[in-house]
């Protein structure tokens, strides 16, 4: 439980009562400094207030990175295990030769043919298995470059990128489990939709400042050059209220412009600025609708005020 936000929620439900239960203290400060002060008390009859139904509050230690990533790890598509395979493969092997040795006949050459050779074991394709060959390649469509690229179920490159995203989301259990999930999706999606230039580490650096900032987002989309003006540090001549905003939030710019455990070498992998990729993330945001529906309300109000003006 957050605390402080339900110390404040308490606070704010009952901040009528505030004045009364502490006028000794409020009167004790000049009138100019009781607005502040009121503040401060509303937050400790909230704290008080929760020990009435919290007797023994305790908090759970943080995660360290190898608890963090055990856990991100049980929740992806990792690849078989070799020993695994090799099991599988023997299996396999076990019945493969009787249905190898199902089509047996002579080699095609005469009277010199060995009775009852059996030509899979040879490795020469016999006249039975040339028609099947046949039969099969003609019933398959043509193979195109789109159908081509299939998708890949193992996600263990996913680990890196998403250790490094959890760290904005502080290590915190439920996020991550939420950020592992949307990662996940829209990895998936970003293939259905052809939007295969999307690479790993962007994936999952956009998805944690998608849940950890989702409003700068929204002024991302009405502003796309802010994003490449906080990672180079390049700082507008008229820099707009967004950009001041968000320029003052040192965590998300820091975050920006980490480029992953590799460094430079990594650069490539994690690099929102790269072209293209800004616009292909934002067709799998879920806060697009929201700035397209704000620009869309400021569309109409400067259009309704433009409208009153004319008929005045």
């Amino acid at each position: 439980m957050d605390r402080a936000k339900v110390a404040a929620g308490i606070a704010q439900k009952h901040k009528e009562l505030l004045p009364f239960l502490y006028a000794g203290e409020l009167g004790q400060i000049p009138k100019e400094k009781r607005d502040a002060a009121l503040n401060s008390l509303g937050l400790r009859y909230g704290y008080e207030f929760i020990e009435k139904f919290i007797q023994v509050p305790f908090r759970l230690p943080p995660t360290d990175e190898v608890c963090v990533r055990a856990f991100i790890r049980s929740r992806l598509t990792m690849p078989e295990p070799v020993e695994a395979k090799k099991a599988a493969a023997g299996t396999r092997a076990t019945m493969e030769p009787k249905a190898a040795r199902a089509v047996a006949v002579p080699l095609a050459g005469g009277a010199n043919a060995e009775p009852g050779l059996d030509a899979t074991r040879m490795g020469v394709p016999n006249e039975v298995e040339k028609a099947v060959s046949a039969d099969v390649q003609a019933s398959q469509p043509p193979a195109t470059s789109e159908a081509a690229v299939e998708f890949q179920p193992d996600e263990s490159h996913l680990e890196e990128p998403l250790i490094l995203a959890a760290q904005v989301l502080e290590n915190n259990p439920r996020r991550l489990a939420q950020l592992v999930n949307l990662v996940r999706l829209q990895r998936r999606l970003a293939h259905e939709l052809g939007l295969r230039q999307i690479r790993e580490g962007q994936l999952a650096k956009w998805t944690a400042v998608a849940l950890r900032w989702p409003m700068f987002l929204v002024d991302l989309e009405m502003e796309p050059e802010m994003l490449g003006q906080l990672v180079m540090a390049e700082a507008p001549e008229n820099p707009s209220d967004r950009y001041l905003r968000w320029d003052a939030v040192r965590e998300l710019v820091s975050f920006l412009r980490d480029n992953g455990p590799g460094g430079e070498d990594t650069q490539v992998e994690f690099d929102l600025t790269e072209e293209g990729a800004v616009d292909a993330l934002l067709k799998l945001s879920v806060t697009v609708p929201v700035a397209r529906v704000t620009a869309a309300a400021t569309s109409k109000e400067a259009a309704a005020e433009e409208a009153a003006r004319v008929m005045a």
